[in-house]
């Protein structure tokens, strides 16, 4: 009994300890990303590294209950001379998007990555450009950066049939609110199958 009574509190300590390291890895967990491996073969995958922090689609709930797709390609209504890759992460605690606008998209080749407002679709100037809006950990707040003229580059590898795109991207970004403030994507890849992306899942 006296046992009992002095190791109670050492078990209660422990417990308490473990159950701390549990949640505490399943949070990290959470907000865990890997880049996807580069492929040309329409596995419908996206990553990139924004300053440092991996970046992929995840879908998750949003108004009314409603799915969040993680990733949706979009063109121009008129005469298709743009396609937007829109990416979202709705699952972490801190979610973060970027957009790739692309001008005049028709085929294999090198699209060098110019100035963005920060605004998609038809509100984007005409110019194969590329924005973000991330958190800003240090501030805790929601920032917006904007591509600028020759930034980067979105190298496309395949482009076929107007169903499969693939490639690799790379750019730097300004502050929409502060041009001193600037941010790297790297090792930026993308592999699209259009036919069946409605239907992949992004967890």
């Amino acid at each position: 009994m006296v046992f009992q009574l002095k190791t109670f509190p050492s078990l209660l300590l422990y417990g308490f300890l473990l159950n701390l390291f549990l949640f505490g890895s399943c949070q990290q967990v959470d907000d865990q990303h890997d880049l996807p491996s580069i492929t040309q073969t329409g596995e419908n995958t996206f990553g990139c590294i924004i300053n440092g922090k991996v970046m992929t689609p995840r879908d998750g709930r949003g108004t009314f209950n409603l799915e969040d797709n993680g990733l949706r390609v979009f063109g121009s209504p008129e005469s298709l001379d743009y396609i937007e890759i829109r990416v979202n992460d709705f699952a972490s605690k801190k979610t973060s998007s970027i957009v790739l606008h692309i001008e005049s998209l028709h085929g294999i080749g090198d699209y060098k990555v110019n100035e963005s407002n920060c605004y998609q679709g038809i509100d984007s100037p005409n110019t194969t450009n590329i924005f973000c809006r991330v958190y800003d950990y240090k501030d805790k707040i929601y920032r917006s950066y904007c591509s600028y003229s020759n930034s980067g580059n979105i190298s496309i590898s395949r482009f076929e049939n107007d169903q499969f795109i693939a490639g690799e991207f790379y750019c730097s970004l300004r502050n929409v609110d502060d041009s001193s403030d600037e941010i790297k994507i790297t090792e930026g890849r993308f592999d699209l199958n259009l036919s069946t992306l409605r239907s992949a899942n992004f967890p």
